[in-house]
């Protein structure tokens, strides 16, 4: 991964238990079921994963949630700053029409919502990350999932949902904010 051959290197984002856990139950599992509470850490460790892969490896890559607006607030935005923060971005890769950043290798990763009808139906993928899978029907989730070959979902432990009925021993971990080892001191204090 990218960190351990560029670790002479200052990086902020840096990483944490969360990103261990993370990556092993993404090896060893076509479905990672990921839940975590607040400051878990969840959603930039899958990121910061995929970015590794995709710099290393030809990789093709769905990330989706239930809306792109709410994408476009958090997953697009921590993408591109670890992206930046990796100094591997470039402004000519990051297509922001189509919602697709290409890699010099010929990675993509390409964001889309789920609230479009037959958005996502088809598609192939090396990797499908479904952002707060909680949110998304089962249908879509069905149609989003069908020809990835690894499917990675998080969601925060609101309610039962279809995912549950997923999930074995091996393909779902449960984080919390003591897995993120980066949280700031003033953020531990609020969730205390």
């Amino acid at each position: 991964v990218i960190w351990i051959w560029m670790s002479n290197q200052k990086f902020t984002y840096q990483p944490t238990k969360a990103l261990a856990k993370i990556s092993k139950v993404v090896k060893e599992n076509d479905l990672a079921i990921i839940q975590g509470g607040q400051g878990a850490g969840k959603t930039i460790a899958i990121l910061m994963l995929l970015v590794s892969l995709c710099y290393r490896y030809k990789k093709e890559v769905t990330i989706c949630s239930s809306e792109l607006s709410k994408l476009k607030g958090t997953a697009i935005l921590d993408f591109l700053k670890i992206l930046k923060d990796y100094n591997i971005y470039s402004l000519a890769n990051w297509n922001k029409s189509e919602m697709v950043y290409r890699f010099d290798n010929g990675s993509f990763v390409e964001f889309i919502g789920l609230d479009k009808t037959d958005v996502g139906k088809g598609r192939r993928r090396d990797y499908v990350f479904i952002n707060e899978t909680n949110k998304v029907n089962i249908q879509s989730f069905t149609d989003i999932t069908a020809r990835a070959k690894k499917v990675i979902c998080d969601f925060n432990p609101d309610a039962y949902f279809y995912l549950h009925d997923l999930k074995t021993d091996k393909n779902f971990i449960s984080l919390t904010f003591k897995d993120n080892n980066f949280l700031p001191e003033k953020e531990v204090n609020n969730i205390l």
